[in-house]
């Protein structure tokens, strides 16, 4: 995983930078120029301050339960059905942070705040002003409080916003046509939930009025046959299919 790496890596890259600020003092024999010098300067000064460590943590804590849900997005053999069952099970994940926050935010910057002191850096907030454009300053009294309300709150706010962007209710109306297939039928318990999904396609139904009698018939039909007998995805379907 990425960010267990970057976790890994992060004190030594630290102090490979500290190192190439002062070789003399680490018996090092190279010169870096002052162009290099200057970059890792900065490069060491954001990667030892405390917001981006914070903010790291937030990172990989807020998305690390979606990288399971971006890898199955993109198998060949996941059905529609299934994959907005995920999508909505990861969308409540990340809502069940943001909820919880007062109490998930203390692990997360106690790991945050234990980073700090192996690399050196100080536990500390920005200094808040009567009114800032250029970052978050929402008033805070500690550093754990400022954190939650600048950077992880507003973050879960616009992950919460972008997956419901990306993954909109309307976007599905087409989508539950799939309930229909085998796999999916035989699961179904509420048949008048899925009427009203169907209706989408109303305008294409011959007799609409009979549109549930149908549904119980087309899973009762399924669930008579044998479970591995059961189609699973649109090419098995296919072969079963009357010609």
């Amino acid at each position: 995983m990425r960010s267990s790496s970057s976790l890994m890596t992060h004190p030594s890259l630290c102090q490979c930078l500290e190192r190439m600020l002062n070789p003399a003092e680490n018996d090092q024999p190279w010169n870096w120029d002052r162009d290099t010098r200057v970059s890792a300067q900065g490069l060491l000064s954001t990667l030892t301050s405390f917001k981006f460590i914070v903010t790291f943590y937030t990172t990989k804590n807020s998305l690390h339960c979606l990288k399971s849900l971006a890898q199955k997005l993109q198998e060949n053999g996941l059905d529609v059905i299934d994959a907005y069952s995920k999508i909505d099970a990861k969308k409540k994940k990340i809502s069940d942070f943001r909820t919880n926050i007062d109490i998930e935010f203390i692990d997360w910057f106690s790991d945050a705040t234990k980073m700090a002191e192996n690399i050196g850096s100080q536990v500390e907030m920005p200094r808040l002003v009567g009114q800032q454009v250029h970052r978050a300053n929402v008033n805070a009294t500690t550093p754990l409080e400022y954190y939650k309300k600048n950077v992880v709150i507003p973050f879960l706010d616009h992950l919460t916003h972008e997956l419901d962007s990306r993954f909109r209710q309307e976007n599905r109306a087409g989508g539950d046509i799939f309930h229909l297939m085998p796999c999916s039928i035989v699961k179904c318990t509420d048949f008048d939930a899925l009427c009203e999904k169907l209706s989408y396609w109303e305008d294409d139904l011959p007799n609409p009025t009979a549109l549930k009698n149908e549904l119980k018939e087309w899973a009762n039909t399924w669930r008579a046959k044998p479970v591995d007998s059961i189609p699973k995805n649109f090419i098995q379907c296919y072969s079963v299919a009357d010609n």
